[in-house]
């Protein structure tokens, strides 16, 4: 083995997506596209005195948490997903282990098991993607490359059909944007202008195309009932995600009458439930 490859065992996941793994110094060593359980062969590629980055060069015995990637992409470096690799229920652990041990000092503090209302596939209704050169992709892990994509399957199914339309149909580079509404309605955004953007309007259910600052269209959707959006304003990329949200939040304040300060209140997604329970916000 070289000098500056060595086998190791992972133990855990990174909240930047990397599995964590200790050398036989002791030294924290992070992987990309690593499960906890698996023991690797690395190349490492930058070290200090307290962690190293590493890349994977073959997995010697994998963890019963690795699984086939659901996407083509995944494999071929896409670096829009971390964990495709990893089972749901692992992810689910990492996420909460992550939680855990950044509140780790609040010994008072009871945290509850976590959620997952979201399916694991076809939850996202707001997504960016970049365009280069014609080609509508995400950026290769760890570069500023675009690798162009076919399909999505984390967006939810109506969006990844609207995404592929837009893609044939000769976008301009810069940043592309989709949001999708609650009652099926598609928002488009592009960075600078498009002189086909008026051409998908009113197909696959795209209502409105942004394209830099020109409206075709009706470019704002109702992301919840009464709560809008355009393809560059933000909201909760999960539909099921942000219900449990909500709910969660409306059940630890109760029920009014009473008066509250809601700040940072953004477009009002919390607000709306607030009111309904007899809230003055």
């Amino acid at each position: 083995m070289a000098a500056d490859e060595l086998e190791v065992a992972v133990t855990a996941l990174a909240a930047g997506g990397d599995g964590v793994a200790r050398d036989a110094t002791g030294r924290v060593t992070f992987i990309p596209r690593t499960a906890p359980g698996d023991r690797v062969k690395v190349h490492i590629e930058h070290a200090t005195s307290s962690f190293a980055r590493a890349q994977l060069v073959s997995v010697v015995t994998p963890s019963h948490q690795r699984v086939a990637p659901s996407c083509v992409h995944f494999d071929e470096g896409c670096g829009g997903c971390q964990w495709q690799h990893v089972s749901r229920d692992g992810q689910l652990a990492a996420k909460q282990a992550l939680v855990t041990g950044a509140l780790r000092s609040f010994s008072a503090l009871r945290l509850h098991p976590i959620e997952g209302p979201a399916p694991a596939l076809g939850w996202r209704r707001r997504a960016r993607f970049h365009v280069a050169r014609g080609k509508v992709g995400l950026y290769l892990h760890g570069s500023r490359r675009v690798l162009p994509i076919k399909q999505c399957p984390q967006l939810e199914p109506a969006l990844d059909a609207a995404l592929a339309l837009v893609a044939k149909s000769s976008p301009p580079d810069g940043e592309l944007a989709l949001v999708r509404g609650h009652d099926g309605a598609i928002a488009i955004g592009t960075e600078r202008p498009w002189g086909g953007a008026a051409r998908v309007v009113g197909k696959l259910g795209i209502v409105g195309v942004m394209a830099a600052h020109v409206a075709h269209g009706a470019p704002v959707v109702e992301v919840e009932p009464g709560v809008k959006a355009g393809p560059w304003d933000f909201a909760q990329a999960s539909e099921a995600g942000n219900a449990a949200l909500i709910a969660r939040a409306r059940a630890a304040l109760g029920r009014g009458p009473g008066t509250l300060l809601e700040l940072h209140a953004g477009s009002g997604n919390f607000t709306r439930g607030f009111v309904e329970d007899g809230w003055g916000v």
